[in-house]
């Protein structure tokens, strides 16, 4: 009874460690499109942006900046779901 007990219980072990394991594989990288308005504090935004994406998550960075004015930035921006062309917009200037 014992022995039978332990074995079932060394099963279960065995069933957690290949749980555990298979959710730790990485996910197939992707990249990711970061745009700018046409003002040089936007573009600067943006490369900082990049950049830190890059060195956090290693996920290659593509950059679309000085598109043009709020409207066609807005136009073109999306979820990250979606299906438009850019992830994220550059954050907007704070109107001094």
């Amino acid at each position: 009874m014992r022995r039978a007990r332990l074995r079932f219980l060394y099963f279960l072990y065995f069933l957690n460690l290949i749980n555990f394991l298979s959710a730790c594989h990485r996910p197939p990288q992707s990249k990711i499109i970061i745009g700018s308005k046409f003002f040089t504090e936007q573009v600067i935004l943006a490369e900082l942006l990049a950049q830190h994406i890059e060195a956090r998550t290693g996920i290659r960075v593509e950059r679309k900046t000085n598109l043009g004015g709020t409207l066609l930035v807005t136009k073109h921006s999306r979820p990250a779901n979606s299906t438009s062309t850019l992830n994220t917009p550059a954050p907007p200037s704070p109107p001094f």
